[in-house]
């Protein structure tokens, strides 16, 4: 049986967390919105480069949207505030792996969920870091190497070029995975939307649907340069964002394919605002 004092301390804790609460939800509804601000911006380019304003290899890839958000006037300040939601975010997003916060089960799906979330959490952290390296001098290795140069830096590995292709698989999985999404459309249960009008639930599905189907696209596009790399063992077949696009540009109705793209990265923009409102957020 506990003491008193033992009693006391377990209910302060318990009361100290449900004030913290709160406030690491809207921490975390912060990430969400950084989320639309950076996906916005690399649309936003991509679509001026399908339309002959701008040119491809200016779509940058999520750190290089965080420059663009520095450049801004108050810039610093606004890309502090970002890191912050960042962080929050990553730290939500390990947390839900790691605790299981939204009791996804153990069945094998749900443990590939809970896995894609730490991945994620793994991502937004380090783009956390990123930010933090814009803002300081300080070098926090959060992956500022062009794909190219982390390829060719595994590939000299004993196993690399076969690590290189699994990654390449694994990053083309998820784009299918994003396309599945769109095409189902049940993202948005995890959203409170009883009390908008049913026209205003399409058009948040159907943003949901166009930003899923353009992200999935774009993991895919990536995914599979990584694999030709692996298969041709040849870094430089390697290519991030602006390049995947760069090279998408060059075929047969390819500004089309960017246009589209890019529309679509606008769109999954917007649908992070509505999440960042809307979003059933448990923080345990």
């Amino acid at each position: 049986m506990s003491s008193p004092i033992e009693r006391d301390v377990a209910a302060a804790t318990e009361q100290a967390v449900l004030r913290v609460r709160p406030w690491v939800a809207r921490a975390v509804r912060l990430g969400f919105v950084t989320k639309g601000v950076v996906y916005v911006i690399m649309g936003a380019l991509a679509t001026k480069a399908a339309m002959r304003i701008g040119r491809a290899e200016d779509v940058p890839d999520p750190r290089g949207a965080l420059g663009t958000i520095l450049r801004r006037p108050f810039g610093q300040v606004m890309l502090t505030v970002a890191a912050a939601g960042l962080a929050a975010y990553a730290v939500w997003r390990l947390s839900q792996a790691i605790f299981d916060l939204e009791h996804d089960g153990t069945t094998r799906r749900h443990w590939l969920t809970r896995v894609a979330r730490a991945g994620s959490g793994l991502a937004y952290g380090s783009l956390a870091l990123a930010a933090l390296e814009l803002l300081t001098d300080w070098s926090l290795g959060a992956g500022s190497g062009r794909p190219r140069d982390w390829t060719a830096k595994l590939m000299a590995r004993p196993m690399g070029t076969w690590a290189v292709a699994a990654i390449g698989a694994g990053v083309v999985a998820v784009g299918a995975y994003h396309l599945y999404r769109a095409v189902r459309g049940k993202f948005s249960r995890s959203l409170r939307l009883r009390a908008l009008s049913p026209r205003v639930r399409w058009c948040v599905t159907a943003f949901g649907r166009l930003g899923f189907a353009a992200r999935g696209a774009v993991f895919a596009l990536v995914g599979a340069f990584l694999i030709i790399a692996a298969e041709r063992h040849s870094p430089g077949e390697a290519k991030g964002l602006a390049e995947a696009l760069r090279a998408l540009e060059a075929i047969d109705y390819g500004p089309w394919a960017v246009g589209a793209v890019g529309v679509g990265l606008i769109a999954y923009g917007v649908f992070q605002f509505v999440e960042a409102v809307y979003r059933r957020i448990d923080v345990g």
